[in-house]
């Protein structure tokens, strides 16, 4: 179960969260005791969607939350308005006291909006927890949620700290929540869904490849174990890998291959192993992404990584082998 969620029927003091709207938030002002609903009119409170108010105890304490929503019968409503919740409101479990407009998607947005990126500074200790409604599978929030924080992960992950280290484990997770030795179309098809989610979204705000030179380039890990089945490969070979080119039809013939084969055949290729068998359509559904939103028709495979390459055409351009092609 993913942390933010509270399975229904434990023993802990919830906040209630009551969504109104211009057409409820009347009756529901009237049912307010007086000291609350002096507490609203004071704070300007409106029915307006995204609008909040923090309802104190006598205590001090938070009684309550109001959320405004649209009006249930708008055509354009926000169905993820739930999501700016985490932000709003302090340290806490909380339950939905009345339905917001989809209570499963109102789920998924406060557990989307409590995620942080926390790799390189130290965030703030504010818990959230929310009590899953009535009818709503935490289980399968859950598989999506750690998709959506995998995917989201990989992409604040700055590109010089993402080495193949980091791209196996993401792989791996993938791997783990879909399954890594039966991999059918279909789960195939779902795990590319779950990246493209994101990729696209880089795409979309970083904008589409210059020009008709521009290829892809891919270094060790899922492209240069498809460069060595592309090459057909008794043994993995480093030096015949390292700079080869692939057309995109020669990718694409590559992962239906690795598809259409058994675990047990992709131990066996001597360019997977034993090692990457349940990893590696995992990884090809992460590449497959990539060339679905930036599509090239080449693409470069590097097994020496970026740096030790640029060196070597440098050291290239400069004859240090004395016009010889290979690099020893």
């Amino acid at each position: 179960m993913h942390p933010t969620f509270l399975p229904r029927g434990r023993s802990v003091a919830t906040v209630p969260v009551t969504f109104v709207n211009a057409a409820t938030w009347r009756e529901l002002r009237e049912a307010l005791d007086s000291r609350a609903r002096a507490f609203v009119d004071t704070a300007g409170f409106e029915p307006k969607a995204g609008r909040h108010c923090l309802l104190p105890s006598a205590e001090g304490g938070l009684a309550g939350v109001l959320f405004a929503l649209e009006r249930p019968e708008e055509p354009n409503k926000d169905l993820f308005w739930p999501g700016a919740l985490p932000a709003l409101l302090p340290a806490g479990a909380y339950r939905f006291a009345t339905l917001p407009h989809d209570a499963r998607l109102a789920a998924l947005a406060f557990a989307l909006g409590a995620y942080r990126f926390a790799r390189y500074r130290k965030q703030d200790d504010k818990e959230l927890k929310l009590e899953l409604p009535d009818n709503v599978d935490g289980d399968d929030l859950s598989r999506i949620l750690e998709g959506v924080s995998l995917a989201r992960d990989l992409i604040n992950t700055p590109a010089n700290d993402m080495g193949p280290a980091e791209l196996e484990a993401a792989a791996r997770a993938l791997a783990e929540r879909h399954g890594g030795h039966a991999v059918t179309p279909e789960t195939y098809a779902a795990m590319i869904s779950e990246v493209s989610a994101f990729v696209d979204r880089f795409a979309a705000e970083h904008g589409p490849l210059p020009g008709a030179r521009v290829h892809l380039l891919g270094t060790s890990g899922t492209v240069t174990t498809i460069a060595g089945v592309h090459l057909e490969l008794r043994r993995y070979e480093r030096r015949r890998v390292d700079g080869c080119w692939m057309v995109d039809g020669d990718v694409t013939r590559v992962i239906e291959r690795l598809l259409s084969w058994s675990y047990e055949d992709r131990v066996a290729n001597a360019c997977i192993g034993i090692e990457r068998a349940d990893l590696v359509l995992a990884g090809c559904a992460i590449f497959d992404a990539i060339r679905r939103a930036f599509p090239c028709e080449r693409v470069r495979v590097a097994d020496r990584g970026l740096r030790e390459g640029m060196l070597v055409e440098m050291m290239r351009a400069d004859d240090v082998w004395g016009g010889e092609a290979s690099v020893p």
